[in-house]
């Protein structure tokens, strides 16, 4: 099965309370909450409706919270110990996908999601009240406090997990009739269980997450369109006009017309007719408890691992088309949207009307492959979770880097995560990255000769704009069009094996003082190529060769003392023969 669609934003962070404007000041709580800009509605009356009679017995007021939404303080330290927890969670393609910075954007935004996830596993029998607030016994009595902060914040950081996130994904592929199904058969199953159930939705100015609580039927009319269904939510953006006053408002309910699928949410002022759509609807509690305090669950992949997302880093989505599973190719835009894509093998064709940058990116949910072409003016590509491949299909060479990045746990060749290869490819030639048992296969039409690069960590640094990189890079030179690229852990250096025989094993290690990488060492052309080296350096600042490979005298350069060396050897070796 393949699908593909646009999510309606770039940004891959859902569900947070992202405001349209403050209306009214929040209400007090146990400390002091940052001045925010979500939308804080307040009631205009104290009366009770028919619907908040309704959604009261449906537990308002007992298993809900009685503090709003509100910005989390990321500058304290007890936030630091929020985001150290998270941070140890993440697997290695999280924190290469920038994971950690998404703290700052999530919780920046809102705890709309952390409120939600809470009140729904705790009316569900998953949590207790006392698991937030000792001795609490409904959700209403719990104060907000320091701890009970840190812990919303904890469980709103669930959803920047990837396959939490990929499952809303999959749910984007949806068409809206689809979403509206999903949503009206989870209330229905929640009706009759009494189960809550979180609902996430956005559209251009707001994403935002509540609770939703049962349903009911009637007849509404909110701007001349009539509704007869209507499911009762709780909203952590409304608050009570006095103090020990259960907040409900009949705008902050889902309205929904059973025969044309139009939805409503009037104190948005958004539904069908504005573009919104609902990103998130379930009562999954191995979800809403990944990785999150209180909980060992590990949500099984399985339903995610066929969904990748899809993202345009940098160029132009000019007649870029993309095949899935070999399915006829579809033209994507790729503007201000991140697409996900259902299936294994992805094969993108793209011709530009002028050379041009085209830099692209599939995460799936263990793996990241991604190709950077550089002046690139057409190509083809073919991406999985094994390998990434490109190929140059116009009249002019361009430089290209090529990525593969796994998760520890789908590879042996720990603690090695990432791999990247950057090479000069010209016409009709092809460069492919593939995983291996043991290491990374480069392989092309033309001798292997780039710069490559194991990372080991990624980390957010909080001083920077961009990441702490820990890792290794070095040159590649072979005569051969293949070669496998390994990491020795313990020497800490890179290995590099061909298979000479052509029997598909890669069993012959090219050794200290072979330049050229043909698997002989301590040859006249070695020393040749050293020199060759040498002299690019000093001109353009380039290296030709190995330095493990070719710093013969372990100064740390590659200099024609390492030629002169290879040389000695060389006369040696002939004079043994």
């Amino acid at each position: 099965m393949k699908k593909m669609i646009a999510c309606v934003s770039a940004i891959t962070l859902f569900f947070t309370g992202i405001a349209k404007s403050l209306t009214d000041t929040i209400f007090a709580a146990e400390y002091d909450i940052i001045d925010t800009e979500i939308p804080i509605f307040q009631e205009t009356t104290v009366e009770d409706s028919a619907l908040k009679q309704l959604a009261v017995s449906h537990g308002l007021g007992t298993d809900t919270f009685s503090f709003p939404n509100h910005i989390y303080d990321t500058t304290t330290d007890r936030a630091e110990v929020v985001l150290e927890n998270y941070t140890k969670n993440l697997t290695a393609t999280e924190r290469f996908m920038y994971y950690e910075y998404k703290f700052q954007n999530l919780t920046n935004s809102g705890c709309c999601f952390g409120i939600a996830a809470l009140t729904v596993l705790v009316h569900n029998g998953i949590l207790s009240p006392s698991d937030i607030y000792a001795d609490a016994e409904t959700l209403y009595d719990i104060p907000l406090t320091e701890d009970v902060d840190d812990l919303i914040a904890a469980y709103s950081l669930v959803q920047a997990h990837k396959p939490v996130q990929y499952s809303a994904g999959l749910n984007s592929t949806y068409s809206d009739a689809k979403k509206m199904e999903q949503l009206l058969d989870c209330a229905k199953q929640c009706q009759e269980t009494g189960e809550y159930f979180l609902i996430s939705f956005q559209d251009e100015s707001i994403s935002h997450a509540v609770t939703g609580l049962g349903m009911t039927t009637g007849n509404w009319d909110w701007n001349g369109t009539s509704y007869d269904t209507c499911i009762l939510t709780y909203d952590s953006n409304c608050v009570s006009a006095e103090e020990n006053h259960i907040p409900f408002r009949d705008e902050q309910c889902i309205y929904i017309n059973s025969k044309t699928k139009q939805f409503y949410i009037p104190i948005y002022e958004l539904g069908s007719e504005t573009g919104a759509s609902f990103t998130l609807v379930t009562n999954n509690a191995d979800l809403l408890l990944y990785k999150a305090p209180y909980s060992e669950t590990t949500l099984d992949a399985t339903n995610t691992s066929n969904i990748v997302q899809c993202r345009l880093f940098h160029g132009n989505a000019e007649g870029l088309k993309i095949s899935i599973d070999g399915s006829e190719a579809g033209e994507y835009d790729f503007s201000n949207a991140v697409y996900y894509l259902e299936g294994d093998a992805f094969h993108i064709e793209q011709e530009l009307s002028e050379p041009e940058r085209v830099d692209l990116r599939i995460s799936g949910d263990t793996f990241i492959s991604r190709y950077d072409a550089f002046d690139a003016e057409k190509y083809t590509a073919d991406m999985s979770s094994q390998s990434v491949s490109l190929t140059n299909e116009g009249e002019r060479q361009f430089t290209s880097t090529l990525y593969l990045a796994y998760d520890t746990e789908t590879c042996d060749y720990s603690p090695t995560n990432w791999f990247d290869y950057i090479g000069v490819l010209s016409p009709e030639q092809t460069l492919t990255l593939s995983k291996q048992e043991q290491g990374v296969l480069i392989s092309g039409d033309t001798p292997i000769s780039g710069d490559a690069r194991y990372i080991f960590d990624c980390s957010y640094a909080e001083e920077t704009t961009g990441n702490s990189i820990k890792g290794t890079s070095f040159h590649i030179y072979t005569e051969e069009s293949e070669v496998l690229v390994t990491y020795d852990t313990e020497e800490e250096h890179e290995n590099f094996y061909l298979d000479l025989d052509k029997d598909g094993i890669y069993d012959n290690l090219i050794e200290i003082g072979d330049a050229n990488g043909n698997g002989i060492s301590y040859e006249a052309d070695d020393a040749y190529q050293i020199l060759l080296s040498y002299a690019s350096q000093s001109v353009r600042k380039s290296q030709l060769v190995n330095t493990y490979l070719c710093d013969i005298n372990k100064n740390s350069q590659i200099d024609p003392d390492d030629a002169y060396e290879v040389l000695v050897r060389y006369a040696e070796n002939s004079v043994k023969k």
